[in-house]
Formats: C-alpha cells, sequence, structure tokens
C-alpha cells in the first residue's frame, strides 16, 4: 500500500506571528513604535524560514511594527496578497479566528501578523493541548518573530475553524 502525502496547497496551513522586537514607546504612541535593529534582523530570519512555504494571503495589524515586519517578509516571500486589518490590533483570540474563518478558501496558506496577548492566546486555542508544542507554547510563551504553523488537514475551507469557547 503506497502512502499518500498531502502537499501544502492540499489542506488549510496558517502561520501565527508576533511582530518582530520593536523600539519602546517613550514618545510615540504604541501604534507608532518602529522595530529595533534586532527586530528588522528578526524579520529576515522570519522571512528565511517562511519562504519554504507559498504563503497565499498575509493578515496583518495596522501597528507600524507589524507593517515593517511584514515588509521585511514580503520582500523575500513575494505573496500575491496582503491586508492590512486595524482589528487585529490589540484582538483577542475571538476576533483573530474570527478575521480567519471569513478569508476565502482559495488562500489555504495565511499567515497572520499580530501582537501579544492576542496571537498568543490564539495559538494555544488553536492548539491540540494534548500536544508537546502546547506545552513547549506555555512554556516558553510567544516571544518576538516567533512562528506558529498549524495545519488542518482535514479542514476544506477557514469557516470550519476552531471558535474559542
Amino acid at each position: 500500500m503506497k502512502e499518500q502525502f498531502l502537499k501544502d496547497e492540499e489542506y488549510m496551513k496558517l502561520f501565527l506571528m508576533r511582530h518582530a522586537q520593536a523600539q519602546e514607546a517613550k514618545d510615540k504612541t504604541d501604534l507608532l513604535r518602529e522595530l529595533t535593529e534586532t527586530g528588522k534582523e528578526e524579520a529576515a530570519v522570519a522571512a528565511d524560514f517562511l519562504k519554504h512555504f507559498h504563503i497565499d494571503k498575509i493578515l496583518v495589524s495596522a501597528a507600524t511594527r507589524t507593517k515593517q515586519t511584514c515588509e521585511i517578509i514580503q520582500d523575500k516571500i513575494k505573496c500575491p496578497k496582503y491586508e492590512i486589518l486595524p482589528e487585529l490590533y490589540g484582538s483577542s483570540p475571538s476576533t483573530i479566528i474570527g478575521i480567519i474563518s471569513q478569508q476565502d478558501n482559495a488562500d489555504k496558506t495565511i499567515l497572520v501578523i499580530a501582537h501579544n496577548p492576542g496571537i498568543f492566546k490564539t495559538a494555544l486555542a488553536l492548539m491540540d493541548r494534548d500536544s508537546a508544542e502546547y506545552d513547549e507554547l506555555l512554556h516558553d510563551g510567544m516571544p518576538t518573530a516567533k512562528i506558529i504553523t498549524l495545519d488542518f488537514p482535514d479542514m476544506k475551507n477557514w469557516g470550519e475553524i476552531k471558535k474559542p469557547s
């Protein structure tokens, strides 16, 4: 009996990412904080990881640091579509999952770049609580530029994504 392997394009795949390291607020509002040099390097490393996948769409918060993170990634992966969504700033898991559930099903691989604690809690809400990855995320948290990869091989459309209770 031959084993069948799914290609990335045949099932839904989600990348959840916290923006790269940003400057302290000091004299700027939180929304206007820019990436540090370390943050730019973190985003470049994330882009090197992501370029091995075909990403159909990027959803990004309207904060400067998330848009800068996206720009660095976009320069390397050349994703055909991205959308800046103000509602991803300071969002809850319910909001983030609700946004994902409304995406076009033709966009099988989506990257969401947002903020803690929302992006961290969203990852936890969508992960198998009995997995080693869940325990590792609980232990390590979601530092800047961390990417969580979630595969949904049995899901046919984004509307089926699990909503947190």
